[in-house]
């Protein structure tokens, strides 16, 4: 049976009809997004947002100051051995685009701390795994095929399923749904992008982070004259399924070919062939192993 063949009873209809209309009237929301959080988020919405407005919206929930401190003393970002004890100094070291990817840690800790969560918690492990993973991907496309801004590709590739998030966390609510993966299936692969970018809308994030969530799965989307951050996550999602897939063999060109000719276009415009898949592999290996140390995945 295919996702599109699943049939949808009384109570799938009508949690597609609750997506469908907080979307089509602004109010999508992240059931038990962490107040703090959200609060850090709407701060660096603004582009002239000051140093000490961050501070303070972190300042009010400890474990997240905590964490942003853990990474500002990090060996990944504090190259030098040289440790901070104040958060405004932290905060200034790791730079917003940082404690946006920090905030999005806590959040995705708290989430699955919580005990109403506890029927998708296997699910949340597992996506954000997965987000942590595509994140260092992306971060290796970003800074060896296409230039752009490394701290970025990380934010895009840890937020690409933050749709799929919100569905897990409403669907915790639904035992029934739970009760069968295949439609629970459906309803994430026909509505994750649209919630995504709602939310990441709502929570301010530039547009070239939005873009990406919404479109890096749309097979037909048109490419531009340069590598953006949809082309760089589309790739990243790519290689990652790739990853999953060679779990128990050692990838090489032969083994890889099927991943390119999947999508040839994609490849072709982020110019890479088989050598060059097992060459950003190499490196993803190692970025990976850090980002997960970073985030604590």
């Amino acid at each position: 049976m295919s996702l599109q063949d699943a049939p949808l009873d009384q109570e799938a209809l009508d949690f597609i009809k609750e997506l469908a209309n907080e979307l089509n009237t602004g109010s999508v929301q992240l059931p038990s997004y962490p107040e703090a959080a959200m609060r850090v988020q709407r701060a660096l919405a603004s582009e002239d947002v000051e140093l000490e407005t961050v501070v303070r919206a972190i300042s009010a929930e400890p474990l997240l100051a905590v964490r942003i401190m853990q990474m500002a003393n990090s060996a990944r970002i504090n190259s030098m051995g040289r440790p901070i004890t104040d958060l405004r100094k932290a905060v200034g070291r790791l730079g917003y685009n940082m404690v946006r990817i920090a905030a999005m840690s806590f959040v995705m800790q708290q989430l699955q701390l919580t005990p109403a969560h506890a029927p998708v918690q296997g699910q949340l492990a597992q996506l954000w795994r997965l987000s942590v993973n595509v994140a260092a991907l992306a971060r290796t496309l970003a800074v060896h095929k296409a230039r752009l801004n490394p701290d970025i590709a990380v934010l895009v590739g840890l937020l690409h399923a933050v749709g799929k998030l919100c569905i897990h966390v409403r669907l915790a609510a639904h035992p029934q749904l739970l009760a069968r993966p295949e439609v629970c299936q459906r309803i994430l692969t026909d509505w994750h992008s649209d919630i995504g970018a709602a939310l990441l809308s709502d929570w301010g994030m530039a547009d070239e982070v939005i873009d990406a969530a919404r479109f890096h799965t749309d097979s037909d989307r048109q490419f531009g004259d340069s590598i953006d951050f949809t082309d760089v996550l589309a790739a990243a999602v790519h290689i990652e399924c790739l990853r999953e897939q060679l779990a128990t063999e050692i990838p090489t060109a032969e083994n890889s070919l099927p991943m390119l000719q999947h999508v040839p276009d994609l490849w072709q415009h982020i110019q890479v062939d088989g050598d060059g898949l097992l060459a950003l592999l190499a490196h993803a290996d190692e970025e990976i192993r850090e980002l997960q140390s970073l985030l604590g995945a």
